[in-house]
């Protein structure tokens, strides 16, 4: 708490309508993360995919040091549990009218008992966005174990039953 966090980050390039960004986290001279991430460029007023111009957008991206992490796909689950309900609410929205990126990982601790997050840490956190949630919108999130300390949670809007994001959580004994 109080620390002073530089965030380092450079575009990696782009893979059709995806624009691929690298993040790193220091404080002081010390490394303590990294992130990798993939962006789906919308059209504003379609909202569908919009092609990038790969020749601009690699003229502005870095050409070395790339981080070694990839973003991946999350393959969805239909064995997971139901743990916790959410509404979506006005102070879960970004500027786009849709579920800022940060309340899913909210909604994930927030599922997770005071027990269990007392006696382990997240020590990696994977998310694939996969569907707008919006203002009202239910969004169930459902939980199960991949292997001993790799959670996987999905949040599913109750309305249609389309998962609007997955994600895999690493935990680790405190």
């Amino acid at each position: 708490m109080g620390d002073a966090v530089v965030i380092r980050t450079w575009p990696r390039g782009a893979a059709g309508a995806l624009a691929l960004r690298e993040f790193e986290f220091f404080v002081g001279d010390r490394k303590i993360g990294e992130s990798t991430t993939s962006w789906l460029i919308l059209d504003w007023q379609t909202r569908r995919p919009h092609k990038l111009n790969h020749a601009v957008f690699t003229r502005f991206s870095r050409s070395e040091g790339y981080l070694s992490i990839e973003a991946g796909k999350i393959a969805l689950r239909t064995d997971l549990k139901p743990v916790a309900t959410f509404q979506v609410r006005n102070s879960d929205l970004d500027v786009n009218g849709h579920t800022n990126n940060t309340r899913f990982a909210q909604w994930i601790t927030d599922s997770m008992s005071p027990e269990e997050l007392a006696a382990s840490k997240i020590d990696e956190y994977e998310v694939n966005f996969l569907s707008e949630a919006r203002l009202g919108d239910e969004i169930v999130v459902e939980r199960g174990e991949n292997a001993p300390g790799l959670i996987q949670f999905q949040g599913r809007r109750t309305a249609d039953g389309k998962v609007v994001f997955a994600s895999k959580v690493i935990v680790q004994p405190r």
